[in-house]
């Protein structure tokens, strides 16, 4: 797979103006060959015969022993060889044409501005684009990008509007000023999907990631403790549906293994928000079919260079705030517990018991069951732990790795 970088238009120009300058010169030297060239030396060529007959009666009468096919063969033999060498040159200088213009036109095809090649890749990539979409799973950053954003642009956008586009029908309608930075959560792939088919050359979209074990901790605590253990609406919605039994004293909350497995295995609310829904076969063939000129992925612990490249060219006076987190886990003053099945005398931590489980959780409770296409995703979560700053382009179905750090100090 890599990313494709949009291409100065200035550049595109200049290299249009020599291809039809070579391609005029081309086509002159062509007709030179075809009706001056060969036409003399083929005048040439009928000289060397007349000559090659008259040094063949002089050569008669000053030496009878040279036989007259000896002494004709020897004439012609130099005589063809000089003919040849001017073919040859001619020849020679037209391929030479031809593969010069071929060069170019190559070079006008391809990027010139591949990112890989610059060391200020994500300067070239925000220089040559005006529209910013950033993309993320449940828990991978997306609160904390999508505060920025709203700060950045000064302007609240709703939250996963992606799936409603009447808020920015409506900025539309009202305002000349389109917010230039979008962040939104993706919950399935048919979004992402559109969004690749209607993206422009100056459309950067970024889908933030995060591995599927990790995030779905995340999101089971998320909805735990915000929800459950919270006694929240759909907090408690859930515990009717599932029959937890949660007890809460202090700062903590315990709940039954049993109802926490179940939920687990149903993927509620932000646990089925991730690569089983989003990073499917479809996500894939989509970017395949549509080769957006500007896509990237970047991991989420990289939010906070990202903020600061965004922010130098889009909000430049937001970059001595930076960077924004808002991380909803970090404020929860409750510990959570879980009360064992097997044994409900001993209760452990959360922490511990998703530790000792996790190696076979996503298989016992088929949570990639969706993964149709997890070679993909392994591939590109290869590529992108190699790169340095965890982040990389698509480039010409290839995955190219992207500096975030240029600039942003």
């Amino acid at each position: 797979m890599m990313k494709t970088n949009p291409v100065s238009v200035r550049y595109k120009s200049l290299i249009a103006i020599g291809v039809l300058v070579l391609v005029i010169f081309s086509a002159v030297v062509t007709v030179l060959t075809s009706n001056g060239v060969v036409k003399e030396l083929q005048h040439q060529r009928g000289d060397y015969q007349y000559n090659v007959q008259q040094d063949y009666q002089y050569n008669v009468q000053q030496d009878s022993a040279i036989t007259t096919s000896e002494q004709l063969s020897l004439s012609q033999m130099h005589k063809e060889h000089d003919y040849n060498q001017l073919v040859e040159q001619v020849s020679g200088m037209s391929k030479s044409m031809e593969e010069i213009k071929k060069s170019l036109l190559a070079l006008l095809s391809s990027d010139i501005r591949n990112p890989a090649d610059n060391p200020n890749q994500m300067d070239v990539i925000l220089n040559g684009t005006n529209q910013v979409f950033m993309t993320m799973p449940a828990k991978a950053a997306g609160t904390s990008m999508t505060s920025f954003t709203q700060k950045c642009m000064n302007m609240t956008v709703p939250d996963n509007f992606i799936y409603n586009k009447k808020p920015i029908q409506k900025i539309f309608s009202i305002s000349d000023e389109l917010p230039p930075v979008i962040a939104s959560h993706l919950l399935t792939d048919r979004p992402f999907m559109d969004l690749v088919k209607g993206a422009t050359r100056e459309t950067l979209i970024i889908y933030i990631h995060r591995e599927e074990l990790p995030r779905v901790r995340s999101a089971i605590q998320h909805v735990l403790m915000s929800r459950v253990c919270a006694r929240h609406v759909s907090g408690t919605q859930l515990m009717t549906k599932y029959q937890f039994d949660i007890e809460i004293n202090s700062n903590n909350c315990t709940i039954d293994e049993e109802p926490l497995i179940k939920l687990i295995k149903d993927r509620v609310q932000e646990v089925g928000y991730g690569a089983s829904e989003i990073l499917t076969c479809g996500y894939f063939d989509a970017i395949a079919q549509n080769t957006p000129s500007n896509l990237m992925f970047v991991h989420y612990k990289q939010a906070d260079k990202l903020q600061k490249m965004l922010a130098k060219y889009h909000c430049p006076h937001l970059v001595k705030d930076l960077p924004i987190v808002e991380n909803i886990a970090d404020k929860k003053d409750v510990e959570l517990f879980v009360r064992r099945k097997s044994n409900t005398s001993r209760n452990i931590t959360f922490t511990e018991w998703f530790d000792k489980k996790q190696n076979l959780m996503l298989w016992a409770l088929d949570s990639k069951g969706k993964m149709n296409c997890q070679s993909k995703i392994v591939e590109m979560e290869d590529h992108l732990f190699s790169c340095p700053d965890e982040a990389m382009t698509l480039f010409r179905g290839e995955f190219q790795c992207v500096s975030l750090s240029n600039g942003t100090d």
